[in-house]
């Protein structure tokens, strides 16, 4: 659950932050930052398509580096992501807002031949 309430705590963000597009979900990757400011006790990643008013919310084990964050059915449609560490301490600085979209519907029609 994403805790406001924390004080923020500035300069220490998850770092080498990813978002790779797939045709029906983003892969969020990260890495915990070099020097922190006490014990990581979760990742927090929000999310929501652009155009929306509220954000969603979701709260990741402090062992985790990664999230796949599924899009299906929002094709071609922009994304705001947003992530931070929680702290004993306090919250991290969040990343993002990063804006991407999400992949597009891959259709074919016909045979495939193989040699």
């Amino acid at each position: 659950m994403f805790d406001y309430s924390l004080q923020c705590i500035s300069g220490y963000k998850p770092e080498n932050v990813q978002v790779k597009q797939h045709v029906s979900s983003f892969n969020i990757s990260w890495q915990p930052p070099d020097v922190i400011p006490s014990k990581i006790v979760s990742y927090a990643i929000r999310y929501k398509l652009a155009s929306d008013a509220a954000y969603t919310a979701v709260t990741l084990d402090a062992m985790m580096s990664y999230f796949l964050l599924p899009t299906y059915p929002h094709f071609g449609r922009l994304y705001e992501i947003e992530m931070y560490a929680n702290y004993w301490s306090g919250r991290g600085e969040p990343i993002g807002p990063i804006q991407t979209r999400a992949g597009m519907r891959l259709l074919y029609y016909g045979t495939i031949k193989m040699t």
